[in-house]
């Protein structure tokens, strides 16, 4: 997660934010895929809130892609190409 998330933030500091919005989302994805294999409500929200690079992750979606907040994260409108 974290050199995913790593590359997201690059591509967007150099200027490419329609490549990071693509990096995010494939980041975003595999996280909750990962999310999903965990049974335990509990230690599946701690895995997705407490790990720092995993919440960085998912926020960076929720701002870049303009996402509510939440697993279910739906592109929805705004800030990248769909």
């Amino acid at each position: 997660m974290l050199s995913r998330l790593g590359y997201a933030e690059a591509l967007d500091a150099t200027g490419d934010h329609a490549a990071a919005c693509a990096a995010i989302t494939e980041a975003r994805d595999r996280l909750l895929a990962q999310a999903a294999r965990i049974d335990d409500p509990s230690r599946r929200k701690t895995f997705l809130e407490n790990v720092p690079e995993n919440a960085r992750t998912l926020s960076l979606a929720r701002q870049w892609l303009g996402e509510p907040a939440g697993p279910l994260a739906l592109r929805t409108a705004g800030l990248c190409p769909s």
